[in-house]
């Protein structure tokens, strides 16, 4: 896949949207839930924009010149197959249904194209990582298993159920038992296990139960003991010198995993080494202005930092600690959440950039992650502050309403830093996970907040109420 955002747009050189370290984010507040809408469906006209066809189906091309097909949750056919059919859950448009399942059609006539095609482009050297791909077909798969449910479309099901036998034949086996790329983390084999959940969750056989079994114990094996009674999983292990602590590669994301295995198999370690996880977690948190965070990495060359995002931030870790709450009840892992939303404000998030928060407007490591967060909180009615979790998602609106890049076409986009080491190579986006679609998916969860009627199907990484209790209005 090209990357549009090191390639360098002339029209996105505004000063509103640099970098700078501890600057405000332009900002634009709703006057009405409309607002939301209407800003969503010119995100989709955009995306339409890089709309492509052949004889399987739809798909989306992910550079504004060229033919480079991307098929992944993250980055293209996937993800926006997803957008779209929420987009016709909430207007009604029956158009964008249609679209939603031509295009999941073209990822399952083509899901094995997405293995060896690099989509990610990390902070760090990736020559010495191992391949990521792995992990990326069963995250296409659970849209298509999402949409062929949905929808009642068989043959996307039956896709999906091909992918896990795929799974199953290309699993490495040794004296712990399943595994493909060797590596923990949520990116590797961690996103597989999180896949071989999901499927279990519709399909009942013999095989797949084993193959999650047999998956579940090579990960269990995979952690190392840390200080007194806790465990770790360091994602970067097999091939770096640091540590990471957060979802995406970190410990958090281990720990949720490990709750979930623990829900589908019944198996009490599963749940104990969570706990381990959070018991270890406990001790690496540095106290903030208010609250208090991980750091990015340990033992890494440059001075500690914090991403706020998801990837490596709360938005995303707070999600273990949610589950662990869900497991045990224990409120004290909600006080955790709460510490590290408190931490993340003390950086002046969400109208302020930092290093850590860029100028990414995106699901992974910017802005629309920390909205999505936000939204989450107030599903789940955290701590009882549903008020606090309404103003934080309203606040982090009007950024990205600010942010927005309005075409003479009537379109729109929301310019990246993408590789966020470079904040000035910015360039447009469209996937759900790094750009323009992401954004527009939280604007929609946001638009229908508001009229009190909120619903957003969860991926499994997700442990969020896909319903509010209440209304947004209170």
């Amino acid at each position: 896949m090209t990357d549009t955002a090191s390639s360098g747009y002339d029209e996105y050189h505004d000063p509103k949207y640099a970098y700078v370290p501890g600057g405000a984010y332009p900002t634009l507040e709703a006057k009405t839930p409309d607002d939301y809408l209407a800003s969503a469906l010119r995100a989709e006209r955009y995306i339409a924009s890089r709309q492509r066809e052949d004889a399987d189906g739809l798909h989306w091309t992910p550079d504004e010149e060229g033919d480079n097909v991307c098929l992944t949750l993250y980055a293209g056919s996937a993800g926006l197959a997803f957008l779209y059919s929420q987009l016709a859950r909430i207007t009604g448009n029956d158009d964008y249904r249609d679209i939603a399942i031509r295009a999941a059609r073209h990822v399952a006539a083509h899901w094995k194209d997405i293995v060896g095609v690099h989509t990610h482009v990390f902070t760090h050297d990736t020559s010495t990582m191992p391949s990521y791909e792995v992990a990326e077909v069963g995250a296409a798969a659970e849209v298509l298993l999402d949409l062929g449910e949905r929808y009642d479309v068989p043959d996307l099901v039956e896709t999906a159920k091909t992918i896990g036998h795929w799974y199953a034949d290309t699993a490495q086996r040794d004296e712990h038992g399943a595994y493909w790329t060797g590596t923990t983390p949520l990116t590797f084999d961690g996103g597989v296990i999180l896949y071989l959940i999901r499927l279990a969750r519709s399909v009942h056989e013999e095989w797949l139960d084993t193959l999650l079994r047999d998956a579940a114990e090579w990960f269990l094996a995979q952690g190392d003991p840390a200080g007194e009674d806790g465990l770790k999983f360091n994602g970067y292990k097999t091939f770096r010198t640091y540590e990471t602590l957060n979802f995406a590669y970190g410990t958090s994301g281990s720990g949720y995993l490990l709750t979930l295995l623990y829900d589908a198999l019944g198996d009490e370690r599963y749940l104990e080494a969570a706990k381990a996880c959070e018991r270890y977690l406990a001790t690496q948190f540095i106290p903030q202005e208010k609250g208090a965070l991980l750091p990015y990495l340990l033992n890494g060359d440059e001075p500690t930092f914090y991403y706020l995002g998801h990837c490596h931030g709360p938005a995303g870790t707070s999600k273990f600690y949610y589950r662990l709450y869900e497991e045990t009840g224990d409120e004290r892992y909600l006080k955790v959440i709460e510490d590290m939303v408190d931490g993340l404000e003390s950086w002046g998030a969400p109208e302020h950039m930092s290093k850590g928060l860029w100028n990414t407007p995106n699901q992974c490591c910017g802005v629309a992650g920390l909205a999505q967060f936000f939204i989450g909180l107030y599903a789940a009615d955290v701590n009882g502050h549903r008020a606090r979790w309404k103003k934080l998602a309203e606040r982090t609106a009007a950024v990205l309403l600010g942010w927005e890049y309005r075409r003479q076409d009537g379109s729109s986009d929301w310019p990246v830093a993408w590789r966020r080491v470079c904040p000035k190579d910015i360039g447009p986006r469209i996937g759900l996970i790094d750009g323009t679609a992401g954004v527009a998916a939280v604007l929609l969860q946001l638009y229908t907040l508001e009229h009190g009627e909120y619903e957003w199907p969860r991926f499994v990484n997700d442990p969020f109420p896909a319903r509010a209790v209440t209304t947004f209005k209170e």
